[in-house]
């Protein structure tokens, strides 16, 4: 990742002399990196509501780039609260999630414009595969809503719905009946008892699906 700074906003009093080479830490007020992500923040700020969504986007190293600076120029001009992460190192892309776009489920509507200009400008950036259990909007990018019932205090969506397909084969052993049927049957079960429709499982239960795909 190559970092474009001005020595007297990002560097500390004492380092704004560095010279190439030199050791510097940098001030980064908006923006940070975090689990082998980049991530850019509104000028709204971050998403702070319940009501999260996340949207998934497959990408190649050199679309992450310019998706960026498109994606959040177009949603700042709109005035949307969202946080936007691209992996940063190059040979981790072989990911369905490369990109990840956060933001408040009632602004799906306004968000969804965006995706449509942004995907019509960068398609060929896109590959084709999406996360699993995510809705797919179009190849390539995909949606899922912030889980509202976690097994663990820090808990991605996928994570959460592998736990609960792995409680359906848990349980399904401890029964004694590892058929495929039994195993889908505990499964579902699983699911059900959340208010989790298996087969919409990007949905958290008793959410409305407000999730047009983008239909280009």
């Amino acid at each position: 990742m190559t970092l474009h700074i001005e020595r007297d906003r990002h560097l500390q009093p004492t380092e704004q002399s560095a010279i190439a080479g030199s050791f510097v830490a940098i001030r980064m007020p908006r923006n940070l990196v975090q689990n082998g992500f980049y991530m850019a923040v509104s000028d709204a700020g971050p998403d702070t509501h319940p009501q999260t969504v996340r949207v998934y986007f497959n990408l190649t190293p050199e679309g992450a780039i310019a998706l960026m600076e498109s994606l959040t120029r177009q949603l700042n001009q709109i005035r949307i609260p969202f946080a936007f992460k691209v992996l940063y190192n190059p040979s981790d892309y072989g990911r369905y999630d490369s990109g990840v776009l956060y933001f408040e489920k009632s602004n799906y509507q306004a968000i969804r414009q965006v995706l449509i200009s942004v995907y019509a400008e960068k398609r060929s950036q896109f590959r084709t595969e999406v996360p699993l259990f995510t809705k797919l909007l179009a190849p390539g990018l995909a949606l899922a809503e912030e889980p509202d019932c976690k097994f663990a205090t820090v808990e991605s969506f996928g994570m959460n719905r592998c736990q609960i397909v792995a409680n359906g084969l848990l349980e399904a052993r401890q029964k004694g009946d590892e058929s495929p049927e039994t195993r889908m049957a505990f499964i579902r079960q699983h699911f059900s008892v959340l208010g989790i429709d298996w087969q919409r499982a990007y949905l958290n239960a008793n959410s409305q699906d407000i999730y047009t795909p983008l239909n280009l």
